[in-house]
């Protein structure tokens, strides 16, 4: 702020162009103020000292920042005392418009295959309140000892307590399938769905799946269909289609079943590669047909736009023709692994199947000139490293010591170290070594 030597109305004082400041100037009285001072003719003096007095922007956008990292460390440190008091079982208050999340162990319920599939792949994640959540041990320790519900009201009290949790709903269904009453079981899940809110996707598709599993079953084909066509409306379609193609591959009865909802899902879903491989996996382990594998991998390169997908597809027939016993066979896979090698030559997964499927068949030569060919590429350090250790332990247990001594020049010359000329004899320390060394360095 510069200094004020004097009020600018006693350096103008006779042409009087401003007027004087009484706050400033309380001694001269010499000019007379007016009634009412325009707002823009005020002393200069107090505009400065007023601006003066406000907070700068930056500032004032700091203090905000620092607040609101203050209330952030309230909250995070009031999750962590819930989460704390919860994991001791302590009586906490728990709002029910802040719901906290917790983790829904996992139920030891003795369901037979076709009941168990509805229980892979899901996030037992659910939002309760500290009433439900007691509700819900409680209702789980009970099944832990096995003390399962004979009756229907205790299977309804039960249901009743804890309406979002699939598992029950589940053993609710399988209850009455014990009793030979599968349209009542198909109810209970009816009621599950119904119960269970939207959000809650991984809830209900257990027992999506379950009503698959019970129309394989118990039901018949034209009745699994239908079936799958309305859930496949109230979910994932694509996720409901895998899930009806695992729960038919281990029935051969249903192949015919099998076979048309494959081809449902190829003709929904052209560009989802996962069927394109089902099917060839179906057609070379279940049915042992080689020839329409092939066709279908032909149909399947012409539809899926991207290249990487041709890649997988050839590869998925290829380890499985490479772990047939008949040589026909056999060879047409290496075939394919062979062209896949020449064209991506960086693919470190399909040189460690193709040395393993070669170990498997005792032949030390492929297995040698597979490692020579793959040791040559341009991997990293790391990788090459590795590898090389591996060729290593192949060469030991064969007790070729020419070979070893080529491994170990391959090892310097990665390395890069001149002096090292040779390693010692039968010393695979020296290797280890590097590739630790390698593995601090990354």
């Amino acid at each position: 702020m510069p200094r004020r030597t004097r009020c600018p109305d006693e350096q103008d004082a006779q042409t009087n162009k401003m007027p004087r400041c009484p706050a400033r100037c309380p001694g001269k009285q010499d000019a007379q103020m007016p009634s009412k001072m325009p707002r823009r003719t005020r002393c200069p003096d107090a505009q400065q000292d007023a601006q003066a007095d406000k907070m700068p922007q930056d500032k004032m956008t700091f203090q905000r920042k620092f607040n609101f990292g203050k209330r952030l460390k309230k909250q995070k440190r009031k999750r962590a005392e819930k989460k704390a008091a919860l994991n001791k079982n302590e009586s906490i208050d728990v709002s029910p418009e802040k719901k906290q999340k917790i983790e829904q162990k996992e139920l030891n319920f003795e369901f037979d295959d076709d009941f168990a599939s509805a229980l892979n792949n899901a996030d037992n994640e659910s939002s309760e309140s500290e009433s439900e959540v007691e509700e819900m041990k409680e209702d789980e320790s009970a099944l832990k000892d096995s003390n399962l519900p004979k009756t229907v009201d205790d299977w309804e009290a039960l249901v009743v307590k804890n309406k979002r949790s699939s598992l029950l709903w589940i053993g609710y269904a399988k209850f009455y399938t014990n009793l030979s009453d599968v349209e009542k079981s198909k109810s209970i899940l009816n009621r599950g769905l119904e119960s269970i809110p939207l959000e809650e996707e991984n809830e209900r598709l257990n027992l999506f799946i379950t009503l698959l599993s019970i129309e394989s079953k118990f039901g018949s084909d034209d009745t699994f269909l239908k079936t799958l066509k309305s859930t496949s409306q109230r979910t994932d379609s694509i996720t409901i289609y895998k899930k009806a193609l695992n729960i038919l591959k281990p029935h051969p009865t249903k192949a015919n079943l099998l076979k048309t909802v494959l081809k449902n899902s190829i003709k929904k879903f052209p560009s989802e590669i996962y069927f394109w491989k089902f099917w060839i996996n179906y057609e070379c382990e279940n049915l042992n047909d080689f020839q329409n594998a092939k066709q279908i991998l032909d149909r399947g390169i012409k539809i899926l736009p991207k290249k990487k997908h041709h890649v997988e597809l050839l590869l998925t027939l290829a380890k499985i023709e490479l772990v047939n016993e008949n040589q026909a066979i056999f060879e047409h896979g290496r075939t394919i692994l062979e062209k896949v090698l020449s064209t991506y030559k960086r693919d470190i997964s399909s040189w460690k199947f193709y040395i393993k499927i070669l170990k498997n068949k005792n032949d030390i030569s492929g297995v040698r000139s597979i490692y020579e060919r793959a040791t040559s590429q341009k991997f990293s350090k790391k990788v090459l490293l590795k590898m090389l250790k591996e060729w290593m332990n192949f060469e030991i247990e064969n007790k070729n010591l020419e070979m070893q001594s080529l491994v170990r020049y391959k090892c310097n010359e990665i390395e890069g170290d001149g002096e090292k000329e040779h390693m010692e004899d039968n010393s695979d320390a020296d290797i280890d070594a590097v590739v630790d060394e390698s593995d601090q360095s990354d």
